[in-house]
């Protein structure tokens, strides 16, 4: 009786610290979740698959989920309005009427839009697209976390790339991009900041 509470013990304490799979195949890849000759996975250094259809884990770190390739895709709700219109007209809504009617708008015709966008750790930010209904100007800031000041990195206008100064992710900077939006008119679908 001792021997079979020894291994049910045993058992038990094997899955308290470490999960186990059956018929892994090990692996040289790195920066993965591998499984030795046991069915222990553990995490290897480096690549981000795992051979024979295994499933694949992707290390993200200080990143948005919306990223394609090399792009950080903006969506409508990235967008938010400035205090310019007042503090009781913040608003900013999402317009749904067919064809060029739909996006993001302002609620009042003196705000400006702006997205905040995460650099990811080890990327440079190089360019940015802003889409949009009246090709209005955009603005692309370098931001701090820690700081009230923010730097510009290059102008252009909506619906042209707009090639800036490089921004390399730190722990505590960000962009900010301003939608200068002029008229509750102006309509902003999304946009993308290509990384490096």
């Amino acid at each position: 009786m001792k021997w079979i509470g020894q291994h049910i013990y045993d058992f038990i304490s094997r899955f308290r610290n470490d999960v186990y799979l059956e018929s892994l195949s090990t692996t040289t890849e790195t920066n993965i979740l591998v499984a030795d000759s046991s069915g222990k996975i553990s995490k290897s250094t480096g690549i981000t698959s795992i051979a024979d259809d295994a499933v694949t884990f992707a290390k993200a770190q200080g990143v948005t989920p919306n990223i394609f390739d090399n792009k950080i895709k903006l969506i409508p709700s990235d967008f938010m309005a400035n205090d310019d219109g007042g503090n009781t007209k913040f608003g900013v809504g999402y317009v749904e009427s067919a064809d060029t009617l739909y996006g993001m708008r302002p609620g009042n015709n003196a705000v400006e839009l702006f997205a905040f966008v995460s650099i990811p750790q080890g990327m440079t930010a190089t360019h940015v697209d802003i889409f949009d209904k009246n090709n209005v100007g955009i603005i692309v800031y370098e931001a701090s976390i820690e700081e009230q000041s923010m730097t510009s990195k290059g102008t252009g206008n909506c619906n042209t790339t707009v090639d800036i100064t490089d921004v390399a992710s730190t722990a505590t900077n960000f962009l900010a991009i301003q939608v200068t939006t002029t008229s509750v008119n102006d309509k902003v679908y999304g946009g993308t900041v290509t990384i490096a």
